[in-house]
């Protein structure tokens, strides 16, 4: 067994050696490290149980309850250990570097693996990305434009054009309004969010410009962090003046293959800040798929949002771009023909 750093442990993916997380599976779903393989020692439930006797009746107990529950799923770990991970190398992590991983990497070096263990686990991880997020100077260009001017598909526009952008919603898989779960596979919190935004920037050229989209301070549940959220709003903002028949447009292109309930919750969500009269309009239209005019109804609402945050910036870092284009691509080209630094 060969106990490695955070920093060792990152690189040995470079390598392309499997990484395994031994944690429970909701453990995992709350946050791991990014390319990890979920490989569980313990349930949910008997992580639980176990933690209960290790409190009563103390560390001995606790881990021969541990060998009973693990022993009947040796065949199972080995039989899934030769499937899957067939390479003589992998790395592991548990939550703090204990008993799970070194048990696991025991048992797998019985299997003939060489096997690196994180020290201090993911927890070790995590305080390495905090402190990452919190002292990481960027260079970045906030690109800014009210609500429906497409600014996803042209930030992705950017990144085919060779820049380097942060897709803060793809990360969170929310688009960051109260229309921003729809579709969503899942509710990323702030720690999942966190882990992938060091992970974006760890392969990046940090002294280079770094492209990413206006955003509220909160991005679905999650919380931008709070060194990259003040040189977001210290940075220069590209605000993009897009007609407002192409926002429409592509606000219809957006939503229009989505559940009309779905949509109907989202108008209920911002009912106070439209007012019962829009909001009941809005629903209306919805209802007979009419989604332009009820977009056009939202878009009074998230355009005066837009527009007060935007006066709260330096006006002497705003450059505005106005096109009647509306294709992303072409619309990327005339922003980076800019040459903003």
């Amino acid at each position: 067994m060969n106990k490695i750093s955070v920093e060792d442990f990152l690189k040995s993916r470079e390598k392309n050696i499997p990484l395994i997380d031994t944690r429970t599976p909701l453990e995992f779903d709350q946050g791991n490290i990014k390319y990890a393989h979920n490989l569980p020692l313990l349930s949910n439930e008997e992580r639980i149980l176990i933690g209960t006797i290790y409190k009563q009746e103390g560390k001995n107990a606790a881990i021969d309850a541990g060998i009973n529950v693990i022993a009947p799923k040796l065949g199972l770990l080995r039989d899934r250990i030769r499937s899957d991970f067939p390479q003589d190398e992998l790395s592991i992590y548990c939550w703090r570097g204990g008993m799970r991983s070194s048990s696991m990497a025991w048992f797998m070096e019985l299997l003939g693996k060489r096997v690196y263990v994180l020290i201090g686990g993911y927890k070790a991880y995590r305080h390495y990305v905090i402190e990452e997020l919190s002292t990481l100077k960027l260079h970045l260009i906030v690109l800014g434009g009210r609500t429906g001017s497409g600014k996803t598909n042209i930030l992705n526009s950017l990144k085919n054009l060779g820049e380097q952008i942060i897709d803060l919603e793809k990360l969170a898989d929310h688009k960051g309004s109260a229309f921003g779960s729809i579709g969503s596979k899942k509710s990323v919190g702030t720690e999942e969010f966190e882990n992938e935004i060091f992970e974006a920037l760890r392969v990046m050229d940090l002294s280079k410009p770094i492209w990413i989209e206006n955003e509220s301070r909160g991005v679905g549940v999650a919380q931008i962090p709070n060194n990259i959220w003040n040189q977001m709003r210290e940075a220069t903002v590209v605000h993009l003046e897009i007609e407002d028949n192409d926002r429409l447009n592509n606000l219809v292109q957006d939503y229009n293959p989505v559940q009309r309930n779905e949509l109907v919750e989202s108008f209920e969500k911002i009912r106070k800040r439209l007012g019962h009269e829009n909001t009941d309009q809005a629903i209306l239209f919805v209802k007979e798929g009419n989604l332009k005019e009820a977009a056009r109804i939202a878009l009074e609402y998230y355009d005066k949002t837009y527009e007060f945050g935007l006066r709260k910036r330096s006006q002497e870092k705003i450059i505005t771009v106005k096109t009647d284009e509306a294709n992303p691509e072409l619309i990327a080209k005339k922003i980076q023909q800019l040459g903003v630094k």
